[in-house]
């Protein structure tokens, strides 16, 4: 399909707005993409991290909704996804790529370096993180614990409810052999399992903003990525079990808000309220009837989800003493 009718037969509010910019940095893994969209009334700053197989295309929609808060938001993609550089070519491209949390964690504080300049050091600094980006955000705070104001998670990835979230069942080991299958029923994506997705999605009610991620995915190949394998999943809990095991969590003193979704399909919410507890100065709040995908939901619950940052917002606008990195 020709680039000019795929995007008019978008909403307008799923199309890249007016002022959004793309950009590149380069870490030592590769070539790494982002977006920011700045907000006319400027008052916070934000980087927005999401889950695996993301795009910095399918945030369009949230990258106005925050600068209308007044939250000037970069959106960065990982190593291995959307249009940044990948680790696999051929049949192997759309695998994810087998890197550790904590490794993640370093490329997003290098990025935090890479556009510190065009940073107001008055203005607070949050961290969103969505799914599995929320388990590289807290990994962040472990390597840095001064950089953000506040960790603002959405259905954080700390355990996967089809596993129970035990530890014990899914650090298993892999070999070289085992680390690009897919598990379970997951495999690459296409445009027949796309609409299988859509037709029943349980991450989203919306029927709108539900499909977008998989519309980009049909007109531009090169974003493709397909689902968990047997590697991405072991070093993902390999993430998990340090921030639990070890006492990892407790050592984060940065303000962390987890928001929860009651009818979460995908991540087990009892591991938000364990993880509540242990570290130092957090905050939970379940969104009762919402599914995985918060920010892509109806009105009725990414309301409440918005109603939360904008109290965070608040609360750190009032603080006088900002973090440093």
């Amino acid at each position: 399909m020709q680039k000019e009718k795929f995007l008019a037969q978008l909403e307008p509010r799923f199309r890249m707005p007016e002022g959004y910019q793309i950009g590149y940095y380069r870490n030592q893994r590769g070539r790494i993409r982002y977006g920011v969209l700045k907000a006319q009334n400027e008052r916070a700053y934000a980087i927005f991290t999401s889950g695996l197989a993301a795009n910095i295309e399918m945030d369009f929609e949230n990258a106005v909704t925050l600068a209308e808060m007044g939250i000037t938001t970069y959106f960065i993609e990982r190593y291995g996804e959307g249009g940044s550089d990948r680790p696999h070519e051929g049949q192997f491209r759309q695998r994810p790529a087998l890197i550790e949390p904590a490794e993640y964690a370093h490329d997003l504080l290098q990025f935090v370096a890479h556009i510190k300049a065009n940073l107001d050091g008055d203005k607070p600094l949050m961290l969103i993180g969505v799914c599995y980006g929320s388990l590289m955000a807290l990994h962040s705070c472990l390597v840095d614990d001064h950089v953000f104001d506040c960790c603002f998670l959405t259905s954080p990835m700390l355990g996967l409810k089809w596993l129970n979230g035990a530890e014990s069942e899914w650090v298993f080991p892999v070999g070289p052999e085992t680390d690009m299958e897919y598990v379970g029923k997951a495999r690459n994506w296409s445009w027949p399992l796309a609409q299988k997705l859509i037709a029943s999605d349980a991450t989203s009610h919306d029927t709108f903003r539900g499909p977008v991620r998989h519309l980009w995915l049909r007109q531009y190949p090169k974003l493709r990525i397909g689902g968990f394998t047997y590697g991405f999943i072991h070093r993902s809990s390999l993430g998990v079990a340090r921030l639990f095991d070890t006492g990892g969590l407790e050592q984060i003193t940065t303000r962390v808000v987890l928001i929860s979704a009651s009818e979460d399909v995908i991540n087990d919410n009892n591991r938000h309220s364990e993880a509540a507890t242990q570290l130092p100065n957090a905050k939970q709040y379940t969104i009762q009837g919402a599914r995985h995908g918060l920010w892509r939901e109806t009105d009725e619950y990414r309301d409440q989800l918005l109603h939360y940052l904008l109290e965070e917002l608040d609360r750190m606008l009032k603080q006088e003493v900002r973090r440093r990195f």
